[in-house]
This record gives structure tokens, C-alpha cells and sequence, in this order.
């Protein structure tokens, strides 16, 4: 999911850092070991009225909240949906999302990764956006804002693969995408293509991870190509591809550390909504615009430290590099993006590790962002 997250489970996580830093401060008390498991107690008491726990599915239905700097603060409605199946690694995890922010954004959203035997997976988001932006061109420069401008935005992309070896899948992607922008400065005409944008390709992916929803150690790499041709029925006309290799490592007493590498690039000057991006909501999480940084080019490597706080709460610290470029040369290391931050995690179902995020991040650009989500970065 983009960007989703739970107001009143962050109040509850609050409370419950109070309660536990009490305890901390001062254990030879039983009176603050009793205040902390209270508001446990009765934040698990809300969760209960809210969760629906069956042996092979949970459902939970939240007041949802996020932030951004693109979209502002949002609030809505969230529901999580997860299904066991006959593998208990591989749950499907549907997460649908309504909200509406500060900033006029209205956004309807459904993320879904489904396994509807052992050897298939789908995954998949389809969405509906109306969102008053801005567009800052192309590059990896000092950034203004060229001009703001409005998109309405309806898309479904999906990734349909099969198993061929153990651990090795192979399938295809399909992304449509419609676009309808207006209310934007004349002089940046060129830059808004209004319509059509569909695309299909080719997906391989080696997955060895111990689980899809929050694993602790494996590896995912993926490596993609989809055309976006005018025959589809698009005004586009450009290949995107795309690589990304994760690696996640178990440590003691509940503690991961995971890493991720990413490039994709673009045949042509792809519309730059479609670019390839540095930044965002999953890429380094200390730029507040996804599409503030785009180019021909991108490029970023992460890590991150995560590890479990008290009850349901988790807390995470991260860093990353990345750049955006317009040819191969030594130019693709100039003026990179360094960024380092911290985050907190929520497990929204008992049981499962389906997290809600909190995370924080600055840059040596001098960018600095706070995102809300569910489930985790990479």
C-alpha cells in the first residue's frame, strides 16, 4: 500500500513507549509494571473489538491515517486481510484503502498479493487518485517547482508468475494506466500527455525468503522488462526495465537486518510519471516527493536494522544511497543522495507480522520526509 497508516494505533503505541519507558526507568515498583500492562490491556481490548481471527484468515478494519509531503495529511478507512492458505509463508495479504488529505487528495487504493496454489503468486495494486501536485522536471539538480498542476489517475498493475524450479519463478506484468491532467502552467505543456499508458512484459524472480509479509532472512531478486507501446492503445512509446536484489539476515532474539539494491532505466524519455525515481515511500525515505528526482536512470542501495521494542511495537534504523541520471558514466555517482533514518512498527494482526510503519529520514541534499504505511519498505 502507498501510504497508509492508523491513527489510533500510533495513539495506542504511544501510550504503550510511555507506559513501558516507566517501567524501564523504575522496576523495583510493581505500581509501574501494573500502569504499563493496564494500557496494554486495554489497548489490546480496542484491538480485539476491531480484529476478526479465524485458524486460516484474519481481518482487520482500522481508521486509517498518512502522511507525506506530496499528499499532506489523509485520513480515511483501511482494512487488512490476510488468508493462510496451505503454506503459512506465503499468506495472501489483501489491504484495501480509502482516504482523503489536507492537500485535496482523494485516493482509493487495493493492494493485494495472492497465492492461489503453491506455485502461483499474483500480485497486484489497483488504484484511483485525484491529487492537486507538482512537477519539478527532470534531473538530479537543485529542485524548484516548475509548475503545479492536478492529476486524476486510474491504474492496475499486476505480476502474474509460476514456479519452474524451486524458488525460481517466471511469468508476466501488465500495467494500464490512465491520466488526465490539467490546471498546469502552459509553458510546461510538453511534460502532461493526457491518456492512455499500457504495458506488458516479462518478470523473472528467485525468492527464498522464509516468508512474504515480513522475512527474516532469504533472498529476492527480481529483474523486469515491460513495453509500453502505442499498439496497446497508449500514447506511449518506451521500454521500462528494471532490477532489485534483497537480502535479509536473521540475527539473534527476533533481529534482522536486510538490504536491497535497485536499478531501472528506460529506454526513451518515458512520460515522468513514469521515470524511474529516487526517493519515496520504499526508495531512501527521506525525500517528501516521489517524482521530485526522476530521469532516464536510477539507482539505490539501502539497509536496514530492525528489531522488536515491547508488545506489539517494533522500532527500525535505516540508510540508503541513490541517484538519478541520464547516461552511464561517471556522472551517475555525482551529487548522490545519502540518507539515514529511523521508524517505529506497529503489528496490526496478533499473529501475523503485517506491520504498520512510522518512519523518518533526512538526506544530504537537505530533503527530509515522514511517511505512514503498511507493510515493509522492501
Amino acid at each position: 500500500m502507498r501510504r497508509a497508516g492508523c491513527l489510533s494505533i500510533f495513539v495506542t503505541v504511544l501510550f504503550a513507549q510511555t507506559a513501558f519507558a516507566q517501567t524501564v526507568a523504575s522496576d523495583t515498583t510493581g505500581v509501574r509494571m501494573s500502569a504499563a500492562e493496564k494500557v496494554v490491556d486495554l489497548a489490546e481490548t480496542v484491538l480485539e473489538w476491531l480484529t476478526v481471527e479465524r485458524p486460516t484468515w484474519s481481518m482487520a478494519t482500522y481508521p486509517a491515517a498518512s502522511y507525506s509531503g506530496r499528499q499532506g495529511l489523509a485520513v480515511g478507512i483501511m482494512q487488512a486481510f490476510q488468508y493462510n492458505g496451505s503454506d503459512s509463508a506465503r499468506r495472501t495479504t489483501v489491504t484495501p484503502t480509502v482516504l482523503i488529505s489536507t492537500k485535496r487528495m482523494f485516493e482509493v487504493q487495493i493492494d493485494a498479493d495472492i497465492y492461489p496454489s503453491d506455485k502461483m503468486t499474483v500480485s497486484g495494486k489497483a488504484e484511483f487518485f485525484y491529487l492537486p501536485d507538482e512537477y519539478y522536471g527532470i534531473g538530479n539538480g537543485d529542485k524548484e517547482v516548475l509548475t503545479d498542476y492536478t492529476i486524476h489517475k486510474y491504474s492496475v498493475r499486476a505480476d502474474v508468475l509460476r514456479n519452474i524450479v524451486s524458488n525460481l519463478q517466471v511469468g508476466l506484468n501488465v500495467d494500464v494506466n490512465y491520466n488526465r491532467f490539467s490546471d498546469y502552467d502552459t509553458a510546461c505543456t510538453s511534460a502532461f500527455d493526457n491518456g492512455w499508458c499500457n504495458g506488458v512484459g516479462l518478470v523473472v524472480r528467485y525468492d527464498s525468503r522464509n516468508d512474504v509479509v515480513y522475512p527474516s532472512r532469504g533472498v529476492m531478486a527480481t529483474a523486469s522488462s515491460t513495453v509500453y507501446p502505442q499498439g496497446l492503445g497508449g500514447n506511449c512509446d518506451f521500454v521500462l526495465s528494471s532490477v532489485d536484489v534483497r537480502r535479509y539476515f536473521d540475527l539473534d532474539k527476533n533481529r534482522v537486518m536486510a538490504v536491497q539494491a535497485v536499478w531501472s532505466g528506460v529506454s526513451a524519455r518515458a512520460p515522468f510519471w513514469k521515470m524511474p525515481s529516487c526517493g519515496g515511500t520504499r526508495l531512501g525515505r527521506a525525500i517528501p516527493h516521489s517524482l521530485k528526482y526522476v530521469d532516464r536512470n536510477a539507482w539505490l542501495v539501502q539497509a536496514e536494522y530492525r528489531c522488536p521494542v515491547y508488545w506489539r511495537i517494533g522500532a527500525t534504523a535505516f540508510c540508503a544511497a541513490g541517484n538519478v541520471f541520464d547516461k552511464w558514466n561517471s556522472a551517475i555517482v555525482d551529487n548522490a543522495h545519502l540518507m539515514i533514518g529511523c521508524g517505529l512498527r506497529f503489528k496490526v494482526l496478533p499473529n501475523r507480522n503485517l506491520n504498520m510503519r512510522l518512519d523518518g529520514g533526512v538526506s544530504s541534499r537537505g530533503d527530509h520526509a515522514i511517511y505512514l504505511n503498511v507493510k515493509e519498505a522492501f
